[in-house]
C-alpha cells in the first residue's frame, strides 16, 4: 500500500479505508439479478460463442495439422535417441530400462523416456513369446497408461499378433501432478475423489496447466499429440523393422477422439475402434451449448478449425 502511494504520488496513508457492505439486492443489475429473466431477448455466454463460431467459420481457417506445424512445433522426428545418461537436452530422447517382468509367456519391460530437457514419459512394453506378425501398437487413455483393469483388451491386441506399447500422457497417470485446487466454480467436487477433482473442467490442476499452455503457445492437446509422436519414436527407434510400418493406435474412452484428430496429422496412422466409440467434435460443442467436456481438449477457436474432408 505505501509503495502503490508513493509510486502514485498520493499522500501517506497508514491502514485501510472504511469499507461499505452492500446487500445483495443492491449489487444486482437487474430488477431480479438474472439478465435472461428481465431481458427475454437477451443472448447468453455459450449463445455467443455459437454464434461467432458459426461467423468465424466462413472465414480463412487452418486445419489442425497447419495449427500443429505451427512455429512451436517441437519437429520430434528429428530428434537423436540414446540412451539416458543422467541429462536430457532440447530435442533430445533418453530412454532408460527400469526393468522386468513375467506373467506366464507375457513380458513386461518398463522405461522411461527423458525428453524436452525436464519431462519424463513413463512406458511399458508388453509382449509374448510368440512373433508379432502386426508389429507395434501404441495404447494409452486418458486415466493413464494401461493397468490390470485393461488386460482384457490388451490380451486380445497379444493374441491378434501386436506387441503393444503404452505410456502416459504428460500430466496424466504416473506424471499427474499432486496437487488439489480450491475452486469456486466447482463447490459441489468431491475432493476425496482426487481422480475426478484432479481433471475436473471448472476449475482443477489439470485445468491450470491448459490454461498456462494456451499462454505458451502449444496448447495440451496438441502437446498430448507431441506425446505419441515421442512414444512413435521411441519405438521405432529400437525396432528397425517398424521403420518403414504404418503406426497403429489403440486408444480408449475420451483419448480415442485424440487419436481420431492425430490422423489428421499423421493420415497414414492406423487407428482401431473400441466397442463404444465416442468422438468430440468442438463445432457441436459451440453449436448444442454444452458447457463441460474434457479440460484437455480446450483448443482455442477449436470451433473453426477446418475439416480435412471440406
Amino acid at each position: 500500500m505505501s509503495f502503490l502511494d508513493r509510486f502514485n504520488k498520493m499522500p501517506m496513508r497508514h491502514g485501510l479505508p472504511a469499507v461499505t457492505a452492500f446487500s445483495d439486492a443492491d449489487l444486482q443489475v437487474t430488477r431480479s439479478g438474472q439478465v435472461s429473466v428481465d431481458y427475454p431477448e437477451s443472448q447468453t455466454l455459450l449463445q455467443l460463442i455459437a454464434a461467432y463460431s458459426a461467423e468465424a467459420s466462413h472465414s480463412s481457417r487452418k486445419t489442425l495439422a497447419e495449427l500443429y506445424r505451427s512455429e512451436q512445433d517441437p519437429d520430434i522426428a528429428s530428434w537423436t535417441v540414446s540412451r539416458y545418461a543422467g541429462l536430457s537436452a532440447p530435442r533430445e530422447l533418453r530412454w532408460e530400462a527400469q526393468g522386468s517382468s513375467t506373467a506366464g509367456a507375457v513380458h513386461i519391460d518398463r522405461y522411461v523416456l527423458y525428453h524436452s530437457t525436464y519431462l519424463e514419459m513413463p512406458l511399458l512394453h508388453i509382449h509374448n513369446d510368440g512373433a508379432h506378425p502386426k508389429g507395434a501398437i501404441l495404447w494409452f487413455s486418458l486415466d493413464g497408461k494401461a493397468s490390470e483393469k485393461n488386460w482384457p483388451r490388451i490380451s486380445r491386441l497379444l493374441s491378434d499378433g501386436y506387441e503393444v506399447f503404452s505410456f502416459d500422457l504428460r500430466g496424466l497417470g504416473e506424471t499427474r501432478m499432486n496437487y488439489r485446487t480450491d475452486s469456486p466454480d466447482a463447490p459441489s467436487l468431491p475432493q476425496d475423489n482426487f481422480d475426478e477433482a484432479y481433471v475436473n473442467p471448472l476449475g482443477s490442476v489439470l485445468a491450470d496447466y491448459v490454461y498456462n499452455s494456451l499462454l505458451t503457445g502449444r496448447p495440451y492437446f496438441l502437446q498430448m499429440m507431441d506425446d505419441i509422436k515421442i512414444a512413435e519414436l521411441f519405438v521405432r527407434n529400437r525396432d528397425s523393422h517398424l521403420l518403414q510400418q504404418p503406426l497403429t493406435l489403440a486408444a480408449t474412452g475420451e483419448a480415442y477422439s485424440l487419436a481420431i484428430r492425430f490422423r489428421e496429422v499423421d493420415p497414414q496412422v492406423t487407428i482401431l475402434t473400441p466397442e463404444s466409440p465416442s468422438i468430440l467434435n468442438w463445432s457441436r460443442l459451440a453449436t448444442q451449448g454444452q458447457e463441460q467436456w474434457p479440460i484437455a481438449f480446450l483448443m482455442p477457436s477449436g470451433a473453426t478449425i477446418r475439416e480435412k474432408s471440406e
